[in-house]
């Protein structure tokens, strides 16, 4: 955007998407228009959030799914997601798989992510699968795999999981067990 520039002259939806390609360590970026002669730029840093291993190298994704970096070395302290391969292992780009999901849905991988952190366990989980839709599972703090199975009744089943593994009613795992 110019100085002098007609506020209404431009859409602000491409101009984020411009900047996201300029700046691809920002992990969200809105253009918004104040009446009746400013422009806002809101932005949000990426950070690092997870590791994934692709035939071109590990990459480092943000909490969002996005690509950071690409390196030969697997990044250190970063919970590793196990999926498939991406479509792009380019900085800048979204993490996408090859098969599209259903126009009416979110990719398994994000819903899966979204799940566990609004069920609070995304912190202590350091390594996701999804690569079979059939056979998705997490390992819990290095020592016990979840498995899940399908995302149907994915609420229900990490409920579950959450309760077994914070082992809130004495029954559950002691912070020493191992196993799946």
């Amino acid at each position: 955007v110019h100085l002098e520039e007609n506020i209404f002259s431009f859409d602000p939806g491409s101009k984020a998407a411009a900047l996201e390609k300029v700046f691809p360590m920002l992990e969200d970026i809105r253009v918004e228009r104040d009446y009746p002669g400013t422009v806002v730029v809101r932005v949000t840093e990426a950070q690092p959030a997870w590791a994934m291993q692709t035939s071109s190298g590990w990459l480092t994704l943000s909490g969002g799914l996005k690509i950071l970096e690409k390196d030969s070395a697997q990044p250190a302290g970063l919970p590793t997601l196990y999926g498939g391969e991406p479509v792009s292992a380019e900085p800048g780009e979204q993490l996408t798989f090859a098969a599209e999901p259903k126009a009416d849905s979110i990719p398994d991988s994000a819903a899966l992510l979204a799940a566990l952190d609004a069920a609070g366990m995304s912190a202590d989980v350091t390594r996701i699968e999804f690569a079979d839709v059939d056979e998705m599972a997490f390992l819990y703090q290095d020592r016990i795999s979840v498995w899940l199975g399908t995302l149907n009744e994915l609420e229900y089943k990490l409920k579950l999981a959450k309760h077994v593994l914070l082992n809130e009613d004495g029954k559950g795992c002691a912070a020493t067990d191992t196993g799946k």
